[in-house]
């Protein structure tokens, strides 16, 4: 994003905030890591979808694994808690032992995030139940508990390899929902704050910023926001509609 160490400066002077991180590839870190952090920028997730070099390029569309693997070191060496996001799809992300190879290199949270079909054209065909992949992981042990890891938001079963620097968790929002202690809203492109992932509902934030910014409107809006997030997930919800890149982050 243009101006995005702009962006970050004009978050981090924001009264009170207590965190500030940035979820990316990668790799543009090198480049903007220092100026990032001295911006305000607290930490950093990054999405690595494959470590194989010719998937990663099929699924980035021509990303470079060399250059995502740079902005990873570059995370390291800047900022004190790095996690890597690794969404496991069949066929593409589904064997562990590459990723947890990375937590014996580098003091890192390696998230697995069970994949979410999501979307008009989604079949699901790349969906790996988090039990099949938990399987496949504790053939790789022995682990240790690595509950004191602090700053994991919704990844549970965070463990480590004997001796490694960096853990790793799970994080099931398919197989077993977590909705009871989910805070997180998320604002589309569009101006709208998406409730939930996994369920439709969404507030358009527009009306609390025009013809000009109201901030009683904005709190009050952000006050039914969360309210109105739901305890649970019902069995066969349809969550179809819009796809994760009109969603974002």
């Amino acid at each position: 994003r243009l101006g995005v160490v702009f962006l970050v400066a004009k978050l981090a002077a924001i009264p009170d905030l207590e965190d500030l991180s940035l979820t990316t590839n990668g790799i543009l870190l090198p480049g903007l890591g220092k100026d990032l952090k001295a911006a305000g920028l607290r930490r950093v997730n990054i999405g690595l979808s494959s470590l194989d070099p010719e998937v990663y390029r099929t699924i980035t569309r021509g990303g470079d694994l060399r250059e995502a693997l740079r902005g990873l070191e570059t995370a390291v060496e800047l900022f004190e808690r790095v996690k890597v996001n690794v969404v496991v799809m069949r066929g593409i992300s589904e064997d562990p032992a590459p990723f947890l190879e990375l937590t014996r290199r580098y003091p890192v949270e390696v998230r697995f995030i069970e994949y979410m079909p999501i979307g008009p054209k989604d079949s699901g065909s790349a969906y790996v139940p988090m039990p099949e992949l938990l399987r496949r992981i504790e053939a790789l042990g022995p682990f240790e508990s690595a509950d004191g890891v602090i700053g994991s938001g919704p990844a549970s079963q965070r463990r480590r390899l004997p001796g490694a620097p960096g853990s790793f968790g799970v994080i099931t929002p398919v197989s077993e929902h977590f909705c009871a202690a989910c805070s997180r809203l998320r604002l589309t492109s569009d101006g709208h704050l998406r409730l939930c992932l996994l369920v439709r509902g969404e507030m358009d934030v527009k009306e609390a910023l025009r013809p000009a910014p109201d901030p009683s409107k904005i709190r009050e809006l952000l006050q039914r926001s969360v309210a109105a997030k739901p305890a649970g997930i019902a069995e066969g919800t349809d969550v179809r509609g819009r796809g994760m890149s009109q969603i974002g982050g």
